[in-house]
């Protein structure tokens, strides 16, 4: 009925039903600004103070079930997860309290979500997640964090120059300075624990953060990976992430359904490892 609605109504009244629906969205985070969303056997709270957060609340079980499953099937107790890219939480959290037992390193530089995922992790008394506000990059270094929106919950923002989405479309609306680290720098010179599990949607600069973890793919502690992986058009494809990981002894396993957006496709794949890192 809604999209039929869609089909046939004129444009300007669509416009005004959207912005009905938007007052009475903003009017439903004022009187109640969290929302219990059950995840498979959890209940998380999540605070919703945009649309962005809104959608994240909603879609929070079915959006990415591959990372839900993946989780699931791969961390144990005693683990060390790291989640680079973790916007305001939501699997950070739903690691967590999955495995109470585990660590979860949550990386997210920008201001805005990183104040939301502190929320979280506040409103579901959760203590076993470290949040940590810096980029993550392939060298150590003081450079520009592209931000692409100060709504909370938003993504697409980009470390060292735009992004592939800014590229294709999309446009900073703010600066910031910030100073990033490589994960071989946390880990062997800052003593960050190594990770079982790794989780790197970034947007765009996967690629390059992968390129400043060459000791981390190595170790035989990393058991799995998940990496977000764009394909920009250029010739290369989606499968420079396998090529780039077997040499570490890690497999494809598998994965999301490829998305589309701003004329770019991003998909979730699943790594295992599979024989002696550095083999080739």
């Amino acid at each position: 009925m809604k999209d039929a609605l869609k089909r046939t109504a004129p444009g300007w009244l669509l416009a005004v039903y959207r912005r009905i629906r938007q007052g009475g969205r903003r009017a439903a985070r004022a009187l109640s600004p969290t929302r219990a969303c059950r995840v498979r056997q959890l209940v998380i709270r999540i605070g919703v103070s945009s649309d962005i957060e809104e959608f994240r609340a909603e879609t929070y079980g079915s959006k990415e079930p591959e990372t839900l499953d993946w989780l699931d099937g791969q961390l144990q107790d005693g683990d060390v997860f790291m989640d680079v890219g973790a916007n305001v939480g939501l699997y950070s959290l739903y690691a967590a309290m999955a495995r109470p037992k585990s660590r979860v390193y949550a990386f997210e530089p920008e201001s805005q979500n990183f104040a939301r995922l502190c929320r979280n992790l506040a409103l579901n008394g959760v203590l076993n997640v470290v949040p940590c506000n810096l980029p993550l990059a392939g060298r150590q270094g003081f450079d520009w964090f592209e931000v692409s929106s100060l709504e909370p919950g938003s993504a697409l923002h980009s470390f060292a120059g735009p992004g592939a989405f800014q590229t294709a479309g999309g446009q900073a609306v703010l600066r910031q300075g910030a100073l990033a680290v490589t994960l071989d720098a946390l880990v062997c010179k800052y003593g960050v624990p190594q990770p079982a599990l790794l989780k790197i949607d970034v947007d765009g600069t996967e690629e390059a953060i992968l390129d400043g973890a060459e000791a981390v793919l190595a170790s035989p502690q990393l058991r799995s990976l998940l990496v977000e992986v764009t394909d920009r058009g250029d010739g290369r494809g989606g499968g420079w992430a396998e090529r780039k990981l077997e040499r570490f002894g890690f497999r494809a396993a598998g994965g999301g359904a490829w998305t589309d957006f701003r004329g770019l496709r991003s998909q979730n794949q699943i790594f295992q490892r599979s024989g002696r890192p550095g083999a080739s």
